[in-house]
Formats: C-alpha cells, sequence, structure tokens
C-alpha cells in the first residue's frame, strides 16, 4: 500500500534528556508531550525513554498534533518497549506495618494512604489529547500491560474500554499500526520473525476493531507509565512515529477480505457483498433493511466464502426489546465449524463436526442486552482464537485448535426478527502493513555457513571439557570456579541439588569471525519437575576480554512458576546486575525436556530465540549509551549465576555459524 506522509519522525540527531518535548523533527515539526521529570532524549538514531522515579500516566509522553480524523490515516509506530512486565513492585510488608508491629503504635486509618499498583506500562496511539492519564479512555490506543509468567499482553481501546488481545508478547521489536475509519479504528502488529503470535513485515497481523470514537481531533504519540520491576531497569526506544493518508483505507472496513453492511431493501442473497461473493442462504430468509439485515420469523442462516482462512471477524448486532439469539460461524468448511451463539440469556460456544454439536464454552455473565447495538469479533490465528462481546473476552480466556484452522468460510445467522445485523467484516490472519513495511529497528544479518557443529562426542564421560580439544576447538575455563564434565549424550554442569555450580562459569573457544556470530545450544535442564530443589541456569556467552562480554541464559527456579531468559552484560570492566534484561517465557522451557537457545550478535545488538522463536532483543546502547561495538573472540557455554545457581544442566549440541558473505 501506498500513502501520502502526513508526518514521520525518525529521530535523526542527538536531543538532550529534557529537551525532547519543545524539540522539532527534520522537517520542522513540533514535538509535544509532557516530560515531567526529563527521562526523554534522542541517541543513536532513537527516541530513549527512561524509568520514572514516580510512575504514572500523563508524566512521560511524547506526542504531535493535533491532526484531524480522517477515514484511511494510519498511525505507525516502531519501537522496542524495556520490558513489557514492567509493574509496580512492594515488600509484601511495608515500612508502616513494620515500624507498627515493631512499636505496637495504633495509627489512624486515614493517615495511611493506599500506594498505587502500575500494571499497564506503554500506551501507544491516536490519543484524546497530548497528555492523557486514561490512555484508553478516548481515542485508538494500545496499552503493553504486564501478564505475570507470560510476560506481556496488548490492551486495545474498544467503546473506550480495555480489549483484551495477545498475551505472552516476548521483549522482542513491535510495529504498531491504528486504521482510522469514519466511526473507530483498527489496530495492526507485527514483530521478528519466527513469532507465532504476529507476522514480521511487511505483514501485520490484524488485532481488533474499535467500533465507537468520532473524536475530531487526535493526538498521535508513545506514553510510558512504568519501566523495570524488582529494581530492574531498562529503557524504552521508539524508531520511528508516523502518520500517512492511505487512499486504499479510506472505506470503513479497512483491509478486510469479505465485508457488507448488510443494508438496503433486497433479499441478501440477491446482492453481493462489497467483498468476499455473494452469500448463501440456506434456511428461513433474509432481507436487507436500511438497519441491516433482518431475519423472518423462523430466522435465516447467511454464508460467505472468501477463499482465504479469517483471522479477524467483526460485526454489529442491535437488538430490539426482545433479542433474537445470533450465531457467528467461522473455520466454516465440509469438516465443520466454530460456532458462537449469542443471546439474553447467556452465550455458548461449540465445536460443530457433521452432525455432531459440542459444547466447549457457556457464561450466563455476558449476554445480548435489550434495545442495545453489540459489537462481537472473534481473534483467530489458526492455532488459538478468543471471542468478545462490546470489548469483553468471553468465557475469560483463550481456546486452542490443535486441529489447525484453514477453512475459509464464515457464516452469520440470527433466529427470530428481534436482533438485526450490520457492518460485518472478515480480515486474514495476515496483511501488507498499511504504512512503513520495512522495520525501522536495525535488522541483524542472517547466518552464513556452519563453523562447527560440536555433540561433544570426543570427551570421555566425568573428564573436564577445560582443556580438551572437541569439533568445536580446544576448550579453555574462562573463568570462574565450576566445572563443566563430559557425561552421556553431551557435558553437564559438575552440580546437582545439593551442590550447586560455584557462581557464574565461562567455558569457550576461539572464534573466526570478530564481527558475527550465530549461536545454538541445546540444552536439558535438571531434574524432571519444580520442587525438587533443582535450578537452572545456563547458556551462552559472547566474549571479547575479561571485562567485555554478553551472556544469555535460561532461568528456571525451584520457587517460581514459569522461566525467563535473561541477558548480562559486562562492558568495560563494568557490571551492575539490575541492568540485566529479561523476558518471561511462561513455560518455553520445561524441567528435563531438551531445548534450544540461539545468540545471533554482530557486536552491537543481539536477537536470542527459544527453539525458534525470537525472545530477546537488545542492542548494546540500549543498555549502555556509550558502549561500543565489541570484537568477537571467543565464544562458548556459561552456567550463570542468577539469584541461585546451576544445579546439573546438560549440554547435549554447540553449533556455530559465521555471517554471510557479502558480494561487493
Amino acid at each position: 500500500m501506498t500513502g501520502e506522509p502526513v508526518f514521520e519522525d525518525d529521530f535523526a540527531g542527538p536531543v538532550p534528556f529534557g529537551r525532547t518535548v519543545g524539540s522539532t523533527t527534520p522537517s520542522g515539526l513540533r514535538r509535544t508531550g509532557i516530560d515531567v521529570e526529563g527521562v526523554v532524549g534522542i541517541d543513536h538514531d532513537a527516541l530513549r525513554i527512561r524509568p520514572l522515579a514516580k510512575p504514572g500516566w500523563g508524566r512521560s509522553a511524547i506526542a504531535y498534533g493535533p491532526l484531524e480524523r480522517r477515514p484511511g490515516r494510519v498511525l505507525g509506530v516502531h519501537l522496542l518497549n524495556g520490558h513489557h512486565s514492567s509493574q509496580t513492585y512492594y515488600d509484601a510488608e511495608s515500612l508502616m506495618r513494620k515500624l507498627r508491629r515493631w512499636a505496637g503504635n495504633i495509627v489512624k486509618r486515614h493517615t495511611i494512604r493506599p500506594r498505587p499498583k502500575h500494571f499497564e506500562n506503554l500506551a501507544v496511539g491516536f490519543f484524546a489529547g497530548p497528555r492523557v492519564r486514561r490512555p484508553l479512555s478516548g481515542g485508538h490506543s494500545l496499552v503493553v500491560h504486564a501478564a505475570t509468567g507470560d510476560n506481556g499482553e496488548f490492551w486495545l481501546a474498544s467503546k473506550s474500554r480495555p480489549l483484551v488481545s495477545l498475551r505472552g508478547v516476548l521483549n522482542t521489536p513491535l510495529a504498531f499500526y491504528v486504521v482510522l475509519r469514519p466511526h473507530g479504528a483498527v489496530y495492526y502488529a507485527a514483530t521478528l520473525p519466527g513469532d507465532p503470535l504476529m507476522p514480521s513485515l511487511p505483514y501485520v497481523r490484524p488485532l481488533a476493531v474499535d467500533p465507537c470514537g468520532e473524536d475530531t481531533e487526535l493526538w498521535p504519540g508513545v506514553q510510558q507509565r512504568i519501566l523495570g520491576e524488582v529494581g530492574y531497569r531498562v529503557d524504552t526506544r521508539v524508531y520511528h512515529v508516523g502518520v500517512a493518508d492511505v487512499p486504499e483505507l479510506a472505506h470503513w472496513y479497512t483491509t478486510a477480505h469479505a465485508c457488507d453492511t448488510l443494508t438496503g431493501s433486497a433479499p441478501v442473497a440477491d446482492v453481493p457483498a462489497i467483498r468476499g461473493g455473494s452469500w448463501q442462504v440456506s434456511g428461513g430468509s433474509a432481507t436487507r433493511t436500511p438497519r441491516g439485515l433482518r431475519a423472518g420469523r423462523h430466522g435465516t442462516l447467511a454464508r460467505l466464502d472468501p477463499g482465504a482462512p479469517t483471522g479477524l471477524l467483526h460485526i454489529l448486532v442491535e437488538t430490539s426489546p426482545m433479542p433474537s439469539a445470533t450465531l457467528l460461524a467461522w473455520r466454516v468448511g465440509d469438516g465443520g465449524r466454530w460456532e458462537l451463539r449469542l443471546a439474553a440469556g447467556g452465550c455458548r460456544l461449540y465445536r460443530v463436526d457433521g452432525a455432531k454439536r459440542t459444547p466447549v464454552g457457556h457464561t450466563r455473565r455476558l449476554r445480548l442486552l435489550p434495545r442495545w447495538t453489540h459489537s462481537v469479533q472473534i481473534a483467530d490465528d489458526g492455532a488459538r482464537f478468543s471471542l468478545y462481546l462490546d470489548g469483553r473476552r468471553l468465557f475469560g480466556r483463550s481456546f486452542d485448535d490443535p486441529r489447525g484452522g484453514d477453512d475459509t468460510g464464515l457464516a452469520i445467522g440470527v433466529l427470530g426478527p428481534g436482533s438485526l445485523l450490520r457492518d460485518v467484516e472478515a480480515h486474514p490472519r495476515s496483511v501488507t502493513a498499511p504504512a512503513w513495511p520495512s522495520p525501522a529497528w536495525p535488522v541483524l544479518d542472517e547466518p552464513g555457513e556452519e563453523v562447527f557443529d560440536d555433540t561433544f562426542s570426543e570427551l570421555p564421560d566425568g573428564v573436564a571439557l577445560a582443556g580438551w580439544t572437541t569439533s568445536a576447538g580446544t576448550w579453555e575455563l574462562t573463568e570462574g570456579k565450576g566445572q563443566i564434565l563430559g557425561a552421556p549424550g553431551g557435558v553437564r554442569v559438575d552440580a546437582d541439588a545439593d551442590r550447586p555450580n560455584p557462581g557464574r562459569t565461562l567455558h569457550t573457544v576461539e572464534w573466526v569471525e570478530p564481527g558475527f556470530a550465530d549461536l545454538t545450544v541445546t540444552m536439558r535442564p535438571p531434574g524432571t519437575a519444580r520442587h525438587q530443589g533443582h535450578e537452572g541456569r545456563c547458556g551462552l556467552v559472547v566474549w571479547q576480554d575479561d571485562e567485555n562480554y554478553v551472556i544469555v541464559n535460561l532461568w528456571l527456579a525451584n520457587h517460581f512458576v514459569g522461566g525467563s531468559l535473561s541477558s548480562f552484560y559486562r562492558i568495560g570492566g563494568h557490571e551492575d546486575m539490575y541492568d540485566a534484561v529479561w523476558t518471561l517465557t511462561a513455560d518455553m522451557f520445561r524441567w528435563g525436556d531438551p531445548c534450544t537457545l540461539g545468540l545471533r550478535f554482530d557486536g552491537e545488538r543481539f536477537v536470542a530465540s527459544i527453539d525458534g522463536r525470537p525472545t530477546l532483543y537488545r542492542a548494546l546502547t540500549d543498555v549502555y549509551p556509550d558502549a561500543g561495538r565489541l570484537t568477537i573472540n571467543r565464544v562458548g557455554l556459561v552456567a550463570n549465576e542468577e539469584w541461585g545457581d546451576d544445579t546439573g544442566t546438560v549440554f547435549n549440541r554447540f553449533t556455530a555459524r559465521r555471517g554471510r558473505e557479502r558480494r561487493a
């Protein structure tokens, strides 16, 4: 898609902290917003937002405008949030409670103020003003919300309330797009290649429809509420903010591959849909009216097939004083379908296979209300789907379908004349980015030829790896007091639950290309289940010298449900544990199960992955703005110290690739 840029800000040219608000872009556009604590600056061609000492909305924001609402007007933001899991952390017992317990004093209730808790940490979108304290109320914005062990979750403004979208978003760069319509907006997102939740640019995933909103003036921008948790801190980086007018998206249905207003005066089957072909009506009658599709006394079912799977389905349901039950079906094919039924008594979800209808979900809490216009939508990536009524997630969870979802049909139905259907739209699971289809963040090169693939078969069981030559080269104990020993099928950290590894231990070999390394290691964390006393802390290291190296390791703790991937930085001899950057990984790896950790590093930035899924991305200058480029002299394995030590991880395979050769 092509569009006419309204403005672009790629943050070229440094701006000191505290002076970004009020500065101008290279084209002369003034940056507005608010920066109460002077934490917003520009360096290395990206906006930098540092943690606030006093977290809160409306204290740290960059904005532009105001801009006029126009159909097809697109906001595109490319950024790297500091921590999707950023949230307020307080000790279990406050200082006041400690003093009361120690002294036995009685403090009047009105003198104790409850401390605020912050779980929403980043907001992006078209806001109702340049500085807002409720970003999901008014305008059209997306908020990143901490999601406990699942790391991050997207909350989207829908009818000025939060619609809970993707969960399990990892700490990698994101591209967000908001497309305005005459009423409301549509949200899209993308990330790095290989993520199952979102595609990579130039494609984006349609996330949700906001059917409401007619603000004539909007302020595109980004704001941060809180960064970090339990003492850890890291900055957010914004690479691009821009607004463009895209004529192809100026229609109310934007990127839909099937859509219809369902209005008019003829039978629905007599008039083709705007997109998606002709309706096939089975049973009853379905007539277009000026307000939408109305069924006869016995109801109707109408089917449409856009020819490709649908990832986002949305419809408006207008009810009378006596609402008729409404049906929405998707993944409709010869083999069956999923079916959502909404009625005045509640909502039900069915899996239909031939003549068999299996109930899957039921709720009475959310239902069709009389004399109301409801927004109903379904988000489906082919493996998991969520259903929403007026922005509230039905049945309180998402649903997995291991059988996949390649059937392409959809169907709408109403079981009587008491409900009208209008403005149905079905979007593909991915579409071309509505603007700025190339990532604005620095992209790492793809790896080239393999340098070694080490299964450690040369090392006898029980023999120390340090000093031994394998297919990777001659190993040395570069740092630490621990040992890695030969073991069946690989090598093992010389430790157990009663005798953990004694602190950080690095085993490395010489590396051939100083400016690039692509490493993978297959590991099996110790133990077979939580509560056995085992701890997992192993991973990879890229090493320049004793004072400069980067570590990424997996973290499994006996006391914590879930895990994380962590990165540590020793730059110029300096290392602060609280500068470590990590991402929570839920159950991406488990006790006793093999998993593969990957690390691609070009001396300036890296992307780490788990079983091929990109999990963490950072540049050295994101953590230390003055950091220089590292020379990769050695690579290797690490048993790290991170709130505990490893108790016996097994490394099965260590593989390394050099950079892809570039032709002049």
